[in-house]
Formats: C-alpha cells, structure tokens, sequence
C-alpha cells in the first residue's frame, strides 16, 4: 500500500519516499513522509550557528548536490563541512530536491533554508505547490485552511484566535518529516505553527516552484 489518507485533515500519510513522489496525482492538500532523526544529526546542529541564517538560490535536478553545496560554501563554517554527518545533510536535502522536481515537473527548484524562530502564531504559507523539511528545532503543527475561521486574518494571528474551534487536532511533523503541499489563492493552504517561542531556533529548508520563494512572509522579526 503507498499510504493512507486522513479525511478529517486531508493529509496523505506516505510510506516511503516513493509514495510521496505520487503526491502530484492525489487530492490531497498535504503529503507527510514520517522519517527518524539521524544518528549525530542533533548533536552537528548544536554546532551550526544558525542565528540569522538565510540562504536563498535555485538547484537544479541534474546537480542538486552541487549546487547546494555551493550555496552552503561561503556560510556553514569549515568545522562543520569537514563533520561525517555534513555529506548526509547535503544528501538529504539534494534527494528533496530531486523529489519535488519529480513532484513538479520541473528541471530545478526554489531553494531556501533558514533559520525561524518559534512563536505562537500561525501562517498560510503561500507557494502553489512547495515542500518543507524541518531539519533542527521545534515541531510544527499543519491545520487544514477549513479548521481556521474565514473571517480572522490567517497571516501572523496568534494560533489560538484563527481556529474555529479550539479543540482542532492538526497534525505535528517533526525534524526531518518530509511535508509537500499545495497552496495558492484559490485553494486550500495549511496551516504552520511556529512553535514555542523558548526552544530557540528551527532550521527549515523551503523548495518551491522558481521565484515562488520570493512572496514569503517574515514573522516577530525572524526568517521564515
């Protein structure tokens, strides 16, 4: 079986990496792949200085490693490049890559990763079609757009004030879940909470469709 579908928040839970790459062909607003957190990778980002951290580019299906690789070069410190676990990251993120491609259709795709701090509000992230993976930090919570009220502002409210009722169950995706999702003005957007406020900072990788990146928001003075 590829997965099963959670009616209630019309989220496609995959098995593998195989599943989630059918997610173009679902109905779904949400495709989650549950993935355990890799030996040393907690310990390597206690290390990453991330404070600030804001790395924003294109890569390409064809070279993902390398070019993100490139990005990274002038801003993870040499201490960390020469770390075991630092090609396992690299890997990671360019097999991401070359999934979402895959998903989209497309040669290359909006790279950012950041770091964001926690807060309590939530935002509708905003890419027709965009995958996150939350590498370090906080958990977050994905609401379906249905679970929040249509008459409060969705962008920056505190989480509690935009859910119509406020016993809604979202869905927590921890570091290193995999989450692609469809956005857009006319459909359905999730929901992402911050998180809490005092667990410091997240470190989130973005892909979306190219230039799709350059309409996200920034909340309580920190990268999103």
């Amino acid at each position: 079986a590829e997965g099963a579908t959670n009616t209630i928040s019309n989220i496609f839970h995959a098995e593998d990496r195989g599943a989630l790459q059918s997610y173009a062909q679902r109905p779904e607003q949400l495709g989650l792949l549950t993935r355990s957190v890799p030996c040393c990778s907690n310990a390597f980002f206690r290390q990453l200085p991330m404070e600030g951290l804001m790395i924003e580019g294109e890569v390409r299906a064809t070279s993902a490693s390398q070019d993100i690789r490139a990005l990274l070069n002038d801003v993870v410190p040499e201490a960390q490049m020469s770390h075991s676990f630092y090609s396992t990251w690299v890997t990671d993120m360019a097999q991401a890559c070359e999934m979402f491609c895959d998903i989209n259709g497309s040669d290359r795709t909006s790279f950012s990763l950041g770091a964001q701090h926690g807060c309590g509000h939530s935002h509708a992230d905003e890419p027709i079609l965009g995958m996150h993976v939350t590498y370090a930090g906080n958990e977050r919570e994905w609401l379906p757009s249905t679970a929040a009220d249509g008459q409060t502002s969705l962008e920056g409210e505190l989480h509690e004030q935009i859910l119509k009722d406020n016993n809604s169950a979202g869905n927590m995706v921890t570091p290193w879940d995999i989450v692609v999702f469809r956005g857009g003005e006319h459909s359905f957007q999730p929901l992402a909470s911050g998180g809490d406020s005092s667990c410091g900072a997240s470190l989130v990788m973005r892909l979306g469709q190219v230039k799709a990146l350059a309409h996200s928001h920034s909340c309580c003075g920190s990268a999103r």
